[in-house]
């Protein structure tokens, strides 16, 4: 995901002016992001490939499973923000 990418490349370019830790939970921000944006990706090929039950799936998981996914994603974005926010200080 280049804009991932690209955020975790300016992270480690202001690393002379910025803690590691700060520069740590960024980047596991970022990893957390990614994994959450392969896990979308996952399920929803997941309920592309047989229509019949995929429906049914949807109707009996999926919806639950891509509405903790969505939740996760929030919570990174505001983590990220944050932490954003904290570099240009």
């Amino acid at each position: 995901m280049p804009i991932l990418d690209n955020v975790a490349r300016s992270a480690r370019s202001v690393a002379d002016s910025v803690p590691d830790t700060m520069i740590q939970q960024v980047e596991n921000i970022l990893n957390g992001l990614r994994l959450s944006v392969v896990q979308i990706e996952t399920n929803i090929d997941k309920y592309l490939q047989d229509r019949l039950t995929a429906a049914v799936q949807w109707a009996l998981t999926g919806k639950m499973d891509m509405e903790k996914l969505r939740l996760s994603l929030e919570a990174y974005k505001m983590a990220l923000s944050i932490g954003l926010q904290l570099f240009s200080m």
